[in-house]
């Protein structure tokens, strides 16, 4: 049953990185760069993929991928297909 607490924090992640992106766009980082907002939440959502394969392997990693980019085309649209094909990239 763990697994499912790592596919929904995954999932979570995914949508977290996207609204970040969507809401506060390149945020500044220090010494003059910039990084989408949605780096912040990316981080962590490795760790959760990471946790989630170990429990569900990657037939599962995939669905969560796929459940993060839906919920990021109520986001904003544009970011579904990058999104999923980023984390889809990520997991391969």
């Amino acid at each position: 049953m763990q697994k499912w607490l790592w596919f929904a924090l995954y999932v979570g992640m995914i949508w977290a990185a996207n609204w970040a992106l969507g809401r506060y766009g390149f945020v500044p980082i220090g010494f003059g760069l910039t990084a989408p907002a949605g780096v912040f939440f990316a981080g962590l959502a490795f760790s959760f993929r990471d946790l989630l394969q170990d429990e569900g392997g990657r037939g599962l990693v995939f669905l969560a991928i796929g459940c993060g980019a839906a919920l990021a085309y109520l986001i904003e649209p544009s970011f579904a297909v990058a999104s999923a094909v980023a984390f889809g990239l990520s997991e391969l």
